[in-house]
């Protein structure tokens, strides 16, 4: 009984032994579980961190970057900037050289620049004396052209001018050519004559035209006394004749309306500018004598119209952007080809050598004067007595 005792208590001694080792050895394969898991959460705690840390530096690197090309380009346009004062002022020191220049050659050209005095007269023999005394066309410039063109978009920019008179009552020594200048609503560039006459007439060309308003005209034509006309020629030459009126003492210069004159037989070729020399109220004689005069010439004909009628008295210049046809009037009998009023002006001309007009600012040209004065085109005067292409008008 007693070893059996002893062998019972033996049994449960080895069973709890057991019991304990099997607990022991679920304790330690928890706490690897866990250990394990730990350092899983460790690793991607790191991996979090380190890829934070990059982004970091490449934040900081795109930083440096940006202030870097901030850097580089405040001092290219510090370097910009130091260019344009220095053009700025060689401008300027070439402005002045040049004035300078032209001041001392005033002194000695004073006489050949002055303007005779306009001495209108009936007589055709005296007033063809006058034709030397016509100021002729400045020399051709010595200034750079970029040089100008520079000069003249700083002046203009800051305030601009509206017409070429204005442009040479800012600065006596102007010098004929391109401008721009403020004209209905907008910047325009223009042609302006400053020598012949005294200067100061500005040319619009075809497109300039097609957007003038009533307002920018008046804004140019001021002087109701002369305008400026030039045509051009099959060889290239280009001739002026400075045109004042006859009858009466102004003239009309209009966009595209003949008030007080006559209806131009190509008025559907619109916008055009009316140029009118003899009022309608001073036109109806019949057998009287009219016309205008041309570089202090006398261009005149004999009124064959009724009594009562109002005959034409005008030149009409047409932009005709889409270059439609002029009209047949007159066709079957170009006898104004060969004689009256307008083969008669273009014999006054004067060739011009020293500066030309561009060709954009001749256009289509009518003419019609009379009763027995002309009726004619410009498309018509190729193969004319004094032949030319068209004509440009210059007013201020």
């Amino acid at each position: 009984m007693k070893q059996t005792s002893l062998l019972t208590m033996l049994l449960q001694t080895i069973f709890i032994l057991a019991a304990c080792a099997s607990l022991v050895e679920g304790k330690a394969v928890e706490t690897e579980v866990l250990q394990g898991n730990d350092a899983k959460e460790s690793q991607s705690s790191i991996e979090s961190a380190e890829k934070s840390l990059k982004e970091l530096e490449q934040l900081e690197k795109d930083a440096t970057k940006e202030s870097e090309d901030a850097s580089a380009l405040a001092s290219s346009d510090g370097d910009v900037q130091t260019q344009l004062d220095a053009e700025v002022a060689s401008i300027d020191d070439v402005v002045a050289q040049n004035t300078e220049a032209e001041d001392a050659k005033g002194s000695t050209s004073a006489e050949e620049d002055h303007e005779p005095e306009d001495t209108s007269s009936d007589d055709q023999d005296s007033t063809a004396t006058n034709l030397d005394n016509i100021v002729q066309e400045d020399e051709p410039a010595v200034e750079n052209d970029a040089l100008v063109e520079k000069r003249a978009i700083r002046r203009e920019y800051s305030c601009p001018p509206k017409s070429c008179i204005e442009v040479r009552q800012r600065n006596r020594n102007a010098r004929t050519g391109y401008y721009n200048i403020w004209l209905s609503g907008r910047m325009e560039q223009v042609f302006c004559e400053m020598k012949i006459n005294g200067g100061g007439y500005t040319f619009l060309n075809k497109y300039t035209v097609s957007r003038l308003s009533s307002t920018g005209l008046a804004q140019l034509f001021r002087n109701k006394r002369d305008v400026l006309l030039r045509f051009n020629q099959p060889n290239g030459n280009q001739q002026y004749t400075v045109v004042r009126p006859y009858r009466s003492n102004y003239m009309s210069v209009q966009l595209s309306t003949y008030s007080g004159y006559v209806r131009p037989v190509n008025e559907g070729l619109k916008p055009y500018l009316y140029l009118g020399l003899t009022p309608g109220r001073y036109s109806r004689r019949n057998r009287a004598i009219y016309g205008f005069y041309s570089n202090n010439r006398r261009v005149q004909y004999r009124n064959c119209g009724r009594n009562g009628q109002t005959a034409p008295n005008f030149f009409a210049f047409y932009s005709n952007l889409r270059n439609r046809a002029a009209s047949n009037y007159h066709k079957n009998n170009l006898v104004y080809e060969r004689q009256g009023v307008a083969v008669d002006w273009r014999r006054t001309g004067i060739v011009n050598c020293a500066s030309k007009v561009p060709n954009h600012y001749f256009m289509l040209t009518e003419m019609h004067f009379g009763g027995c004065g002309a009726y004619t085109s410009s498309d018509r005067w190729r193969t004319a007595t004094v032949p030319a292409l068209g004509a440009a008008i210059g007013i201020r």
